[in-house]
């Protein structure tokens, strides 16, 4: 063979070997397919870790969600221990509409972490609904003033109403 030709087949991994006295081979490193092998390998697993860690994060997320409406159902039973037993009578954004009644009952208002909305509810003043969408079920988690909370049947798309689905 050539020069020319031998230093192609090492840029590709083409290795000629050669039988020595001792009859074993001798190989000066990875052919072109065992690194191809390998790094198909590596992809496949960094593939799976990533899509495992996305999973973590999301569920994070609506750790903190859950975490967010206690502090605000916190806030909003303070605040009806010191109005009588009733709650605020508004519906919408819960860091909108609450601000300025649980004002002195919290210390910046919890927000979502991806920019999405808390909601509250309540037309009576007697009881009260809070809710966030969740990432991983994309239902609505609802916290209610009967002390009930958890994440109910209906998806993210429902308007806040003040009655308690669960």
């Amino acid at each position: 063979m050539t020069k020319t030709i031998k230093r192609i087949y090492n840029v590709i991994g083409m290795h000629t070997t050669r039988i020595q006295d001792t009859g074993h081979r001798a190989q000066g490193g990875f052919t072109l397919i065992e690194f191809m092998v390998a790094m198909s390998l590596v992809a496949i697993l960094s593939t799976l870790a990533i899509g495992n860690f996305m999973g973590t994060q999301k569920r994070g997320r609506d750790v903190r969600r859950q975490s967010d409406l206690n502090q605000y159902r916190v806030a909003l039973e303070n605040w009806s221990s010191n109005n009588t037993g009733v709650y605020p009578v508004f519906s919408g954004m819960a860091n909108t509409v609450l601000a300025t009644p649980l004002q002195s009952y919290l210390t910046g208002f919890p927000t979502d972490p991806q920019g999405l909305n808390y909601r509250y509810a309540s037309a009576d003043g007697l009881s009260y609904v809070l809710d966030a969408c969740m990432e991983v079920q994309k239902k609505l988690f609802e916290m209610c003033s009967n002390g009930k909370s958890g994440v109910n049947t209906n998806d993210c798309s429902v308007e806040a109403d003040s009655d308690c689905d669960l």
